[in-house]
This record gives C-alpha cells, structure tokens and sequence, in this order.
C-alpha cells in the first residue's frame, strides 16, 4: 500500500499529478508537441516528456489511476483515434516502468470526489481547488481531473474509495 499515486486524465488536454511527496502535490500538462499534418500542425504526445515525468516512479511505491476510456457518441474519427492512443501509451509506458496502475470509470470515481455535485467540469475545478490550494490549477480541467484522480487513488488505498477500482 501506497499514498504516492499518479492520477493521469487522458488526452492531449489532459495532465499528470502526482500526490504523497513530502514536498506537497505537482502536475504536468499533458506533453504535446506540434507536428506538421499536410499542409497544417496537429499536437501529438511527446512520448519522450511523458517518459521523463513517469521515470522517476518507476520504483514499484506508486499507484497510478486513470480513467476507463471509450468512444463517445458524435466524438469524430479523429479525436477518437487519438484518445484511444493516448490511453495505449499511457498503460504501456506505465507497464514498462513496471508502475502499478488501477482503471477506474468516471461513475466510479466522480461519484466519490463529487458526490452530491453537477459532476461537470466546473465542479471538478472547484473540488480540486478545495482540496488542492497550494497547486495552480486555473481553469484548466484536466490538471483538476488529474488531481481529482490521484485523490481517488489515495482514498482507494485507504479504504475509503466506496468500492473498488473496475
């Protein structure tokens, strides 16, 4: 058992948070970079920066959670495409590391970290405000989610996630 847990929100606006170190929480954007698609620029993972956020957890005393992902309804190819890759890069990169991880789907732990809210995206934000002060979050909705997901992870490991990881 743990209290250093990664939570990852998924694609290429999401980020990485890292809770249970001694010097308080951190999050990572989700590295991108822009590559040139045709005659335009299309942002893509930067596999190489988000190797470099995960190297140094690689040492079997950290849980990563990130969401169970699925295509959505009018979710276009392409978006689509690039979620679903997101996700294999994540779980392989994390297999690799030999970093434990646990899959949880939205009900599951929005229903523990928002119960009793819009479970939106607003209420995401200002949940992770509340729990998270001393981190700068803004208004961006994939650090809150990120942190919001490491704090499910944490309360998983303490028994008191209201469940289990699916």
């Amino acid at each position: 058992m743990t209290d250093r847990i990664i939570g990852i929100d998924l694609g290429l606006d999401g980020a990485i948070a890292y809770v249970g170190s001694p010097t308080g929480p951190v999050v990572w954007n989700m590295p991108t970079v822009a590559v040139r698609v045709g005659n335009g620029k299309r942002r893509r993972y930067d596999t190489q920066a988000l190797l470099r956020i995960l190297l140094p957890h690689k040492d079997g005393h950290v849980l990563a959670v990130f969401e169970d992902v699925h295509a959505m309804p009018k979710q276009g190819v392409s978006s689509t495409f690039s979620f679903g890759y997101g996700r294999g890069l994540v779980e392989g990169l994390l297999v690799a590391l030999g970093i434990a991880y646990e899959i949880v789907t939205p009900q599951r732990w929005k229903g523990t970290i928002l119960g009793g809210t819009q479970k939106d995206k607003g209420a995401a934000i200002l949940r992770a405000h509340q729990l998270f002060p001393q981190v700068e979050i803004g208004t961006k909705h994939g650090r809150a989610e990120a942190l919001l997901l490491a704090e499910y992870g944490q309360r998983l490991q303490r028994g008191g996630a209201n469940g289990h990881i699916e």
